[in-house]
């Protein structure tokens, strides 16, 4: 198809031939008698290219004309053909492949997510050791009821403590779920229940090896250490996963026995704290043991002389038998330690 170059002009045909009369050589058959074969359009507006001796009409997806609103195309409104929620009239139609989806202000790009809620929940997590118990709650910045905690010396916590997370994301370290892990191989109980919790990207069986590795982490006692016997490597298995404020309670409940199916009275969680009172007995003296402050570092403030009057150590565990023994210092110097 083509026009006749310059100006407005209706549309027509132009007729070419090639053969072996031409020796192949493209040359139009139609040009005076063109005007003959012309067939008019008068609903669009037709421009004649000068340069390229061709035509064009602008019509959208639906054949309708618009005239003069080639700036619709790629204006960052999907124009669709739908009515439009400005005027109610109908809008132009280019979502086909000649308008190239309107020049893609049409293609369908998904919103972005919301942002995911992150759960948060208050857990219970052991307390740590000091002041002459194994677990002592006067320890905790904030601890829970006596019926959350059921009688234990319990924490309660919001996050991870320490938390490493960077400032772009400060809730990185909240707690999303409440666990206890029963923990195997400790040097003053055989089993202990550990309540603790972990972060929305972390789950208990993470939050696990965390516990185990930080346990291992812990310096053995002077009496394990006495005794040369290997640390023993630790084992754990989860008992309660759970997204509720202070859901990970320690179980009050009883191991039953898989080949009789009785009940055994013996306790999945043991209480971890000794009953026995132990043997008072003289610590010191302080220059060794780097005491300052007896009325705190002694328990329950006894001494006498440069010595504490203690029946368990730090971490709770009572004295059976009271010992002193000489050694050389680091610089050759003759000490005693009770």
């Amino acid at each position: 198809a083509g026009a006749t170059p310059g100006g407005m002009n209706p549309p027509g045909f132009e007729l070419f031939y090639s053969g072996p009369d031409t020796e192949d050589v493209e040359l139009r058959v139609t040009r005076e008698l063109s005007r003959f074969l012309r067939s008019a359009d008068y609903q669009c507006k037709v421009t004649s290219f000068l340069w390229g001796g061709g035509m064009s009409t602008v019509r959208d997806c639906r054949g309708r004309c618009f005239d003069s609103k080639e700036i619709f195309v790629g204006d960052t409104v999907c124009d669709d053909g739908g009515l439009s929620v400005l005027d109610g009239l109908p809008r132009l139609s280019l979502t086909c492949s000649q308008w190239r989806n309107d020049n893609d202000d049409c293609v369908l790009v998904a919103p972005p997510a919301p942002p995911q809620t992150r759960p948060k929940v208050q857990c219970l997590v052991a307390a740590p050791h000091g002041d002459y118990l194994w677990r002592s709650a006067s320890r905790c910045s904030r601890s829970p009821s006596r019926e959350e905690a059921g009688g234990r010396a319990l924490c309660a916590q919001a996050s991870v403590n320490p938390c490493i997370a960077g400032e772009d994301d400060p809730e990185a370290c909240l707690f999303a779920r409440c666990c206890v892990a029963q923990v195997f191989g400790l040097e003053m109980h055989s089993v202990e229940c550990i309540p603790y919790g972990v972060a929305f990207e972390s789950n208990c069986t993470a939050g696990l090896d965390f516990v185990l590795r930080a346990l291992s982490a812990e310096p053995r006692s002077l009496f394990a250490t006495a005794a040369g016997v290997p640390a023993p490597t630790l084992t754990g298995n989860i008992i309660e996963d759970c997204s509720g404020d202070f859901c990970n309670k320690i179980t009050a409940g009883t191991i039953i026995d898989p080949a009789t199916n009785f009940d055994t009275m013996e306790p999945i969680c043991p209480a971890y704290e000794a009953q026995e009172p132990g043997v008072e007995c003289f610590e010191g003296p302080w220059e060794v043991t780097s005491v300052v402050d007896p009325f705190k570092e002694c328990q329950n403030g006894r001494y006498q002389w440069n010595f504490c009057m203690n029946r368990r150590t730090f971490s709770g565990r009572p004295f059976v038998r009271c010992c002193s023994f000489v050694y050389l210092s680091a610089r050759g110097v003759g000490e005693c330690r009770y």
